[in-house]
């Protein structure tokens, strides 16, 4: 989803497998009014303390649907758009990064459980010989339409997976939140389907040029190293 907080002047770019749903609901009740449930799954909410934009439902047909107007994975244009000049501008951008060649392996094991494909056996050449497919045929967006407008980088604060609850705590207290408001859950966990397999098993040298390609503005806004993690 996309989120926006009137009452703390910020906005919500969520980008794919960087713990951006987690983050979300983390954020979420600065966005809501007070006691407003925090739910993993939730309609579009636009009230005049923020936007909690539509989460883990289907895409409703109707234009004109809040759903549609306000959903998963916006752009940084339709979020520009929807919300006007003056907040755009004036309001602070913050989105979630991680390390990409960890997070292809993530996204690779999502969508496969998103299509319904059983677990991979424990054999470390069906792993590599089923991603190597999905890096070079069908890994989906790159998300610079989320972070990039006219070629312009918008997010001003990165929130890093690898430092998740130590960057929370700095955007708690850059913006003035109060964390004993809120909880970071865990969703969308997929590491026990690695069966224990390190970030650079899965990759030989063509996928490794094919991921900094595709996730180029990861390594370049994050610092990521273009050499997979060894166990």
């Amino acid at each position: 989803m996309v989120m926006v907080s009137h009452d703390h002047e910020f906005i919500f770019l969520k980008t794919r497998k960087t713990a951006g749903t987690s983050v979300e609901m983390f954020l979420q009740p600065f966005c809501a009014p007070p006691g407003h449930p925090v739910v993993e799954q939730t309609h579009t909410l636009e009230t005049h303390h923020g936007v909690i934009g539509m989460r883990l439902h289907p895409r409703p047909k109707d234009t004109a649907h809040p759903d549609m107007i306000w959903y998963n994975h916006m752009s940084a244009a339709a979020v520009h758009e929807n919300l006007g000049e003056e907040k755009w501008c004036r309001y602070r951008k913050i989105t979630t990064i991680r390390d990409p060649f960890d997070s292809m392996i993530s996204r690779f094991h999502y969508v496969r459980g998103w299509q319904g494909l059983p677990a991979l056996p424990n054999d470390l050449a069906v792993h590599r010989e089923a991603f190597r497919d999905f890096v070079l045929n069908k890994s989906g967006p790159n998300d610079e339409d989320i972070v990039f407008e006219h070629g312009n980088f918008v997010p001003d604060i990165l929130v890093r997976y690898e430092d998740l609850e130590n960057d929370l705590k700095k955007l708690c207290e850059k913006l003035t939140l109060d964390a004993s408001l809120t909880r970071l859950p865990k969703t969308k966990v997929t590491a026990e389907l690695r069966n224990g397999f390190s970030i650079s098993d899965y990759y030989d040298d063509e996928t490794i040029s094919a991921v900094v390609q595709k996730l180029r503005w990861y390594f370049e806004k994050g610092g990521y190293s273009r050499h997979p993690k060894p166990a």
